[in-house]
């Protein structure tokens, strides 16, 4: 039988794997179907999903509703959507592993961004690992068959690095409102519930009301998209509830190797030595601020 630590570590990397194979699937998901509309459908059925497992759990107690740091939830509400507008735009028009390797670049603006909002200052070595992470994000930019310009990058990769950007201000938002120690599915259930909800605004704002176009399809490829992050996210939520985050945080590297394995075999991914170097420096940036500065990933505790 595995012992706690074994068993966090098996549940982390399931996770991960979940949300590195979701990425591509995605891609495909989003075929015939406008992002906004495919989001807005998403988060209700997550919304769904955490509402019936806090009920099943009898953790949805109204009395502890005023304990609840409202206006940070609805910040981190509000910047998860903007970052979910961007990725999955982003995903649309880019490879599915272009996405998910600047993706798991945000521990690295966690840094920049806790300089801002937390105490301590970045040390000489974080500076170095993020610019590793730079330089292999500046070596994507080139993976693509035809000559791309540094300065006029693909407009999918830059929405998929906007995206980054958008996630981890979530991050600290998401940190702040948990300071009473609120459970985190109830933090998840309101914070996809108020994304529904800005959704459906933006919809209408837009004038993207029409969803007559929306076919029986369409709602099964979102209900699915729907089911691969919510278990993405129980198991690692559980799996942080066994053990420190930290400790489990680098199985997050197997997200992208699923990514790039599925999308090669769907997609056809083309291979190139400047993008497996690319994605490499991504990889050890990543590593070495796990391996050197674990104490900056408090932000990701749940």
């Amino acid at each position: 039988m595995l012992d706690i630590q074994k068993k966090a570590l098996v549940l982390a990397a399931a996770s991960s794997l979940i949300f590195g194979l979701s990425i591509p699937l995605n891609k495909h998901f989003l075929l015939g179907i406008d992002v906004p509309v495919f989001l807005w459908l998403r988060f209700f059925f997550i919304a769904v999903m955490l509402l019936g497992f806090l009920l099943i759990k009898k953790k949805f107690d109204f009395k502890r509703f005023d304990k609840i740091q409202w206006m940070y939830i609805l910040g981190v509400s509000c910047l998860w959507t903007v970052f979910s507008l961007l990725f999955f735009y982003g995903l649309k028009m880019t490879l599915p592993s272009h996405a998910t390797f600047f993706y798991i670049g945000f521990p690295i603006l966690i840094i920049l961004l806790g300089i801002l909002s937390f105490k301590g200052r970045a040390s000489p070595k974080e500076f170095i690992f993020m610019t590793v992470w730079i330089l292999g994000v500046l070596l994507v930019f080139f993976l693509r068959s035809e000559k791309t310009d540094l300065w006029n990058p693909p407009l999918g990769d830059v929405l998929a690095i906007g995206s980054v950007f958008a996630l981890s201000f979530a991050g600290i938002f998401y940190k702040k409102s948990m300071i009473k120690d609120e459970d985190a599915p109830i933090v998840l259930f309101f914070r996809f519930l108020f994304g529904f909800i800005l959704l459906g605004m933006f919809l209408i704002f837009f004038g993207r009301t029409q969803l007559t176009d929306l076919n029986g399809l369409n709602v099964l490829f979102a209900l699915s998209s729907a089911m691969l992050m919510g278990s993405s996210v129980f198991l690692w939520v559980y799996s942080s509830g066994l053990t420190e985050t930290k400790k489990i945080f680098f199985t997050v590297l197997l997200a992208p190797i699923a990514t790039f394995a599925l999308s090669f075999l769907m997609f056809k991914e083309p291979v190139s030595l400047i993008q497996i170097v690319g994605y490499l420096l991504i990889l050890a940036s990543f590593w070495l601020i796990f391996r050197k500065s674990p104490d900056r990933l408090r932000m990701f505790d749940v």
